[in-house]
This record gives structure tokens, sequence and C-alpha cells, in this order.
């Protein structure tokens, strides 16, 4: 289902509208409520993937390939078992509000990104939008 916005490009579903297979990971940006993959696909078109409200993200053995093999989405993994666990660990008695309202849903599914070179990358956060032209 796309949504047009001011910026020109179109609101797509980034489980089934984005063409993961043979995308090239252009460009990773986190700040403190967001991180934003840009992907080129195979076709050439650009496509922005937002991951809003994250609780944690994991890139380990970094070493060449930015060509994507396939991504994910699930809701049960162990990043999140571990990210929520140290969250409890760490808040015992009441989980503090946070200043991102979409972590605050507490809601939450992991991204799992799988590189052609074996290299995985993953986001456990609240809600992941994307858009495109």
């Amino acid at each position: 289902m796309r949504k047009s916005n001011t910026t020109g490009r179109s609101e797509v579903d980034p489980e089934s509208d984005v063409l993961w297979k043979d995308a090239t990971l252009d460009r990773i940006a986190i700040d403190y409520d967001t991180v934003v993959f840009e992907v080129v696909e195979s076709t050439g078109r650009r496509v922005q993937l937002t991951c809003r409200g994250y609780i944690g993200f994991q890139w380990l053995a970094v070493w060449d390939e930015m060509v994507i093999d396939r991504a994910t989405f699930v809701r049960r993994h162990e990043l999140l078992d571990s990210c929520i666990r140290d969250i409890h660990r760490r808040f015992p008695a009441t989980i503090p509000r946070s200043g991102s309202p979409a972590r605050n849903k507490n809601d939450f599914r992991v991204l799992e990104i799988l590189l052609d070179d074996g290299a995985t990358i993953l986001v456990a956060a609240a809600e992941f939008s994307a858009l495109a032209p």
C-alpha cells in the first residue's frame, strides 16, 4: 500500500514492497530514536527504511560485502530477548517512560538483514516504515 508524502516519495510496506534480494546497503544512520537504512534495489530504486523506537542494534563481522541476500521481520529473536532482559535488569521495579513515543508502545519486532557474505544486521524496534520514489 502506498501513501504519498511531501517529499515526493511514497510510503511502502518494508516487508512486502521492498525488493531485498540483491539490493545494496548504501548507508546506515543511527540517532536517539531511529536506525535508518538506505538501500538500492537491484532495479535501481532507492528505498529508505526507518526503524523507530529501537532497543537494540547488532552488526558483527563486517568485512566487505554490502549486497543483501534477504531481510525478514520476526516477533521472537535472541536479540530482542536479550534487550528486554537487560532493560528489566536495569529497571527492576518499573521501566520508566522513554523520550521515544514508539519505544513506549513496548511492542517490538526484529529486522534481520543477511548479507551475501554471511554477515547479519539486526535491529529490534517498535516501528518499521519505508519510503521510495
